[in-house]
């Protein structure tokens, strides 16, 4: 896949979709406005989607992100007690989600079946029930079970930039223009904390895909779909950021010849 070309009337579709309740990004363009003029913009918007995806760029107005802390819990004094939430221009979002409704087939029929995390009719319950399946399955069978659960702390923040794009091209088969805009939406992004009325300075985001955007839990999907593969003899689902590992023996393997717990020394490079 090395081009997209948009409809005026899929672009329509994600205006008029939009929630009129979500809070505005760093162009203070309100969803309500984009949705209730989109017979209006609808063309120019189309337009301009296309010509981003064939030259393979995008503004750099739509790829600064406004930080908001939000407080979750305990004393209020802390930083530690609030959680960043990431706000993005709201066009920007439209436009992903034109380039996700146009990709969204190849991303499926690429995703592992291991992972229930960002995907349509998979969620922590499905991972809750496969793992159950499996871990009775072997009890039934007279086997011993042994599981890890991990959490990939910090795990949007840390995808690398470079494997990501040579995933994509590799694995996944995007290349041309379509490439080159997923390496430029990635790159050079910017980001700076709003807060009780004043900003901070800009300050540069080097690894990661966005937070709080459309593209972003699709592509971290993508760059960590091989992690199945690189596990071996275990099984292995996984949601947003959460891996279950469970090893199963012979109970009489287990009980008579229990071998010494091994710690673990490194996890794959894709992590």
């Amino acid at each position: 896949m090395t081009d997209l070309t948009f409809s005026e009337a899929e672009v329509s579709y994600v205006l008029r979709s939009l929630d009129s309740s979500k809070a505005t990004g760093p162009d203070d363009i309100p969803a309500r406005l984009l949705r209730e003029t989109a017979d209006v913009i609808t063309p120019s918007l189309c337009k301009l989607f296309n010509i981003s995806v064939i030259s393979g760029t995008i503004p750099d107005e739509w790829k600064l992100a406004n930080i908001v802390p939000v407080h979750k819990k305990g004393d209020k004094e802390y930083a530690e007690n609030y959680r960043p939430i990431s706000l993005l221009c709201i066009t920007s979002k439209v436009m992903e989600r034109c380039v996700l409704n146009n990709i969204k087939t190849r991303l499926y029929d690429a995703v592992n079946m291991c992972q229930h995390g960002f995907m349509a009719g998979r969620s922590c319950i499905s991972n809750l029930i496969d793992t159950l399946d499996y871990v009775g399955s072997c009890l039934d069978s007279g086997r011993h079970i042994d599981m890890i659960y991990m959490d990939m702390s910090k795990a949007f923040d840390k995808v690398d930039h470079d494997v990501l794009i040579r995933k994509l091209q590799k694995d996944y088969g995007f290349g041309g223009n379509l490439l080159r805009w997923f390496r430029c939406y990635l790159e050079n992004r910017k980001q700076r904390v709003t807060v009780l009325g004043a900003t901070s300075d800009l300050l540069p985001v080097t690894s990661g895909v966005p937070q709080g955007s459309i593209l972003g839990p699709a592509l971290f999907l993508l760059y960590v779909n091989d992690l199945p593969s690189n596990v071996k003899k275990i099984s292995l689902t996984w949601g947003s950021g959460h891996l279950n590992l469970a090893y199963n023996s012979t109970k009489q393997n287990a009980r008579h010849n229990p071998s010494p717990v091994k710690p673990i020394q490194s996890l794959p490079p894709i992590l």
